[in-house]
């Protein structure tokens, strides 16, 4: 099974490939390792040396787990693991984050500068500002990391849904916290309400 650019599925396990000579990207497996899958490995094809193969195990999910704000409770908890390391994730997005309650996808991670193949994506308005100017202007590689990068993105991943109840402002209020750079205190807010959550929903159609 194919999961998008370099990315596929075989028996249980993720292969994400990398090419040395022509990327900007590069496996950081400790990362890898910490929050994904501590057995995760790298290897390099015999017949094809400057590609690296990255494998790990796959967590197979949906949007709509047993208990959707436990699970965004332990991604804020991971995002804010990686910024006390001093690092910023640099690509928070749907797509990277999975109802298991993990964060993936460590390519851009860094502490100070983006990577110059951010170029190369397209802006859909799901990153900061100052990240989508930079892409669009083909300067990305001068933009400094920032976990308000990060946070920013956060709370737009999460204003993609609604608590399946009427009384769920506090869903609103933990994405503002988060918004905000407050982790703490978002974590806080869905600690106290996640006992009596029946599901989340998508807000839009993907």
């Amino acid at each position: 099974m194919r999961l998008g650019r370099a990315v596929g599925v075989v028996d249980g396990k993720v292969f994400k490939a990398y090419d040395y000579e022509s990327s900007d990207f590069r496996p950081n497996m400790d990362l890898i390792r910490e929050f994904v899958d501590e057995k995760a490995t790298m290897w390099r094809l015999e017949w094809y040396n400057k590609l690296a193969i990255v494998e790990m195990c796959y967590h197979e999910s949906d949007w709509f787990s047993e208990n959707p704000v436990t699970c965004y409770i332990s991604i804020l908890e991971q995002l804010q693991k990686l910024h006390g390391k001093d690092l910023v994730h640099g690509d928070i997005r749907l797509m990277n984050l999975l109802t298991s309650g993990h964060i993936i996808d460590f390519d851009f991670v860094g502490r100070e500068h983006y990577p110059e193949g951010l170029n190369q994506l397209d802006t859909d308005g799901c990153r900061h500002p100052e990240v989508e100017e930079a892409i669009l202007c083909h300067r990305v590689k001068k933009l400094k990391l920032s976990k308000e990068h990060d946070t920013f993105s956060m709370a737009k991943v999460m204003k993609l849904f609604q608590v399946a109840e009427v009384e769920g402002q506090w869903w609103e209020e933990a994405t503002v916290e988060v918004e905000n750079g407050n982790l703490d205190a978002a974590i806080e807010v869905l600690k106290n309400h996640r006992s009596n959550v029946i599901a989340l929903k998508l807000d839009v159609c993907l």
